[in-house]
């Protein structure tokens, strides 16, 4: 069982770094003059696309990281995809909140917390496909782990919300 669920971790480290990146970046106001909103403040429908916490510099580094982990453990293709997946994931549930009037910053458990797993599985699927109960565990386990990361992420300053 531990031994599945460090595999779990590893095959979703790209994703993992993709996904906390942008925040330890946003901290340490980190490449500012990316610091731009990914929906360049648009609107679909009188509501903002994504909001002004999708920023192009999440992006950048979040690919670049997650990428960078993929790179190391050997499979850079597979990297890239986690990375971009999980962040597209991200993006997706931004998009979905401001559907429903829920405010940038604003918790949506469990969406706040699996979307970026999610996207990267939809990304990787293709690349390296894994069983059904490994996505489940994958989703649950790391799931589980975001939520705690992000609370001692509010506890320390590093994030502003859950």
């Amino acid at each position: 069982m531990f031994t599945g669920i460090l595999s779990i971790l590893y095959l979703f480290l790209p994703a993992m770094v993709a996904n906390i990146v942008p925040v330890l970046a946003d901290h340490d106001n980190f490449l500012r003059p990316l610091n731009k909103p990914l929906d360049g403040r648009l609107d679909w429908q009188g509501k903002r696309i994504f909001g002004d916490h999708k920023t192009v510099r999440g992006v950048v580094v979040g690919v670049i990281a997650g990428s960078l982990i993929g790179f190391l453990q050997g499979n850079l293709l597979l990297g890239i995809g986690m990375s971009i997946g999980a962040l597209w994931g991200d993006a997706c549930k931004s998009f979905v909140k401001r559907r429903f009037n829920i405010q940038p910053g604003t918790p949506w458990m469990p969406w706040d917390q699996v979307d970026f797993v999610i996207g990267a599985i939809i990304f990787t699927y293709p690349i390296a496909p894994q069983s059904f109960p490994h996505y489940f565990f994958a989703i649950v386990v790391i799931g589980i782990g975001s939520f705690i990361s992000s609370y001692i992420g509010v506890r320390t300053g590093m994030k502003k919300s859950l």
